[in-house]
């Protein structure tokens, strides 16, 4: 079995990184505007979940070993309650997009259409979509580890850890 910690720091940074190229995504598509009517608001929301992601992720990664501090990052609770939400939020936020897709995708109205919109919005909003049901996917992995960790008595993630016998 591997070190749990590892697992951790390796989902972790595949949420960071996911993120990342999720609020850039998001921001490049929030420039085209489809044939789908909330397709681009639901875009500019997953731009703003994307960078809370992000930002959040950075600083649970930064305290998640760090076993004998008491910092607010440090509990295990924050760590198991913050991927809870995420996983929640970007499966709700995977499905609109995706269900904005047929919309964006429909060949007949991008043939009729202005020549670019539907086809680049299609391709867009569709790797958005399936980039929030990964998130989702990861979050949830995560949460998942967090909940089976071993927490230390003052309920730090990293758990507790052997003393040397000197102390």
């Amino acid at each position: 079995m591997s070190n749990p910690t590892k697992l951790r720091t390796i989902f972790y940074n595949l949420i960071l990184g996911f993120a990342f190229a999720q609020a850039i995504l998001s921001a490049y598509c929030t420039a085209f505007v489809g044939f789908a009517d909330l397709g681009f608001i639901f875009e500019y929301i997953s731009l703003g979940i994307s960078a809370f992601t992000w930002v959040l992720t950075s600083i649970l990664l930064a305290y998640h070993n760090q076993p004998s501090q008491t910092h607010l990052f440090t509990m295990k609770v924050l760590h198991l309650v913050s991927f809870v939400v995420f996983t929640i939020l970007w499966l709700v936020i995977g499905i609109v997009l995706l269900t904005q897709a047929p919309a964006e995708c429909s060949f007949e109205r991008y043939l009729e259409g202005v020549t670019g919109r539907g086809g680049r919005a299609c391709g867009l909003i569709s790797s958005t979509g399936t980039g929030s049901l990964v998130l989702a996917i990861l979050s949830a992995i995560s949460a998942v580890f967090v909940y089976k960790s071993q927490a230390s008595e003052e309920g730090n993630v990293a758990g507790t850890q052997q003393k040397p016998d000197g102390e």
